[in-house]
């Protein structure tokens, strides 16, 4: 595939654009990257600076979001701007033929971008995620123009309505971020991490921008992009459980991102805002650093890892220690000694307290998952999007933090739905042997799960006040 104009090229040229090989793809798409957020930073400037070029972008604030808008934009500028017509010019072979090309025809785009990407091919598809992308670049570069048109503007009550019909809600609490952390134009730094989630660098301090997912991002359900909620009501919905949902429970604590503010457009392209939640990890990291943490406070624990020494030769008999292999870990001639001597049973023989550290991490980081989706049903919400939270553990506390996140589809249930939901987690977690009991194979902290490890997973559950 070439993507150009049809005009007389020559042979470099046709070798520059063409997508032979993998290598010269990826190059490709790069190399337009680059040059779009050149353009754009030049642009950016130039909207401060210039009125004329601020008055030609305030048209796009209603503009629809398309392939074709980020070449529209150029158009635009392009013959009131010498510094942005001499960048397209100089980008003519890469970037502009790249925005001219054509847009994917509207019947590929159902249901989805993603699922376009089964009627493209590899290149199409990439240029047509990066056109959507630059899309939502020029929203944004829309937005600071119109903000700094209307500077004397004020967010009255937390709410800001401009000219164009764009609304801005933020938090009152928020008071000293106000109008530069929603304006574009006074981002210092803006990167993707995700589909529809960015990091950006306002005044210094980071925060999470967070665009709504449309059928234009990739990021989508399986089967098809499901319209969640607005930004406006993911902004609420996160509000109130920042506000009212943090519970802390034995070595356990659930809390949630803070929400900052969120803009809409009248086309319907929108984002909102949340603070930056630092040291988060995944549930692995958080495993390692809790085990070390249970290990070095030795003394708060001791008395479990006892009890659970106790039951392990009666609950190695469970059904569910079954898969598991025997312990690979055989006492030496000395270790048998000791324990004919002493009459007590080494704890290699049965479970070192490193084991036990491992074991008890992971089983607190399940609970934290529990304890989360608990809170969610209390406050009558469920989620089909069930994989927003990470982890930060407090290893002089020796406590594991749950932070949950992404409450976009979030949705408020009837009582007795909800009930009904609450009653089978339950009932789930009743069924002996059942998976909800079962350790994974391989884990953080231990090289071999073991029939000894899974009986030491039972005896914390007995200890939870399940009946195993």
């Amino acid at each position: 595939m070439t993507i150009r104009k049809e005009q007389p090229k020559t042979q470099r040229e046709d070798e520059e654009l063409s997508f032979e090989t993998p290598s010269s793809q990826e190059f490709f798409h790069k190399k337009i990257d680059q040059q779009w957020i050149l353009l754009t930073e030049v642009l950016r400037r130039e909207i401060i600076e210039r009125s004329d070029t601020r008055k030609a972008l305030l048209s796009f604030t209603t503009k629809p979001v398309s392939e074709m808008l980020p070449r529209d934009l150029l158009a635009t500028v392009a013959h009131l701007d010498d510094r942005v017509a001499k960048l397209q010019e100089r980008y003519h072979h890469e970037l502009d033929n790249a925005l001219d090309a054509p847009p994917i025809p509207e019947e590929t785009m159902q249901p989805d971008l993603r699922a376009a990407a089964q009627s493209l091919t590899q290149p199409e598809y990439q240029l047509a995620v990066q056109r959507y992308r630059y899309a939502r670049d020029v929203k944004m570069l829309a937005l600071g123009a119109e903000l700094l048109e209307t500077k004397d503007q004020k967010l009255e009550g937390g709410v800001m309505r401009l000219p164009s019909g764009i609304e801005i809600v933020m938090d009152p609490e928020a008071a000293s971020e106000q109008r530069d952390l929603l304006d574009p134009l006074h981002w210092q730094r803006r990167r993707q991490l995700k589909d529809r989630v960015y990091e950006i660098t306002v005044q210094g301090r980071r925060y999470i921008l967070k665009e709504k997912k449309t059928a234009q991002h990739t990021d989508t359900k399986e089967h098809g992009h499901k319209p969640g909620r607005t930004s406006q009501a993911e902004f609420a919905v996160a509000k109130e459980f920042h506000e009212q949902g943090s519970v802390e429970r034995d070595h356990i604590q659930v809390t949630w991102e803070r929400p900052i503010g969120c803009v809409t457009f009248t086309d319907g392209f929108q984002f909102s805002i949340f603070e930056f939640a630092e040291g988060l990890q995944d549930g692995q990291e958080a495993d390692i650093m809790l085990r070390g943490s249970i290990i070095e406070h030795r003394d708060v624990f001791e008395k479990e890892y006892q009890d659970v020494l106790v039951r392990l030769p009666q609950l190695q008999q469970h059904p569910s220690t079954i898969p598991y292999a025997s312990d690979p870990r055989p006492l030496s001639a000395i270790g048998k000694l000791l324990e004919k001597i002493t009459g007590k049973k080494s704890e290699t023989s049965l479970l070192s307290f490193r084991d036990y550290a491992a074991l008890k991490a992971y089983r607190l980081r399940q609970q934290a998952y529990e304890l989360l989706r608990d809170t969610m049903l209390a406050r009558g919400y469920t989620n089909s999007d069930v994989d927003g939270y990470a982890f930060r553990v407090d290893t002089e506390r020796v406590i594991i933090e749950i932070v949950g996140f992404d409450f976009e589809y979030f949705e408020k249930g009837d009582a007795d739905y909800i009930q009904e939901v609450q009653t089978r987690i339950r009932d789930d977690r009743k069924v002996g042997g059942g998976f909800f009991w079962q350790l994974p194979h391989t884990f953080s902290g231990l090289r071999e799960v073991t029939k000894v490890h899974q009986a030491a997973y039972l005896a914390l559950f007995e200890r939870e006040g399940y009946v195993v």
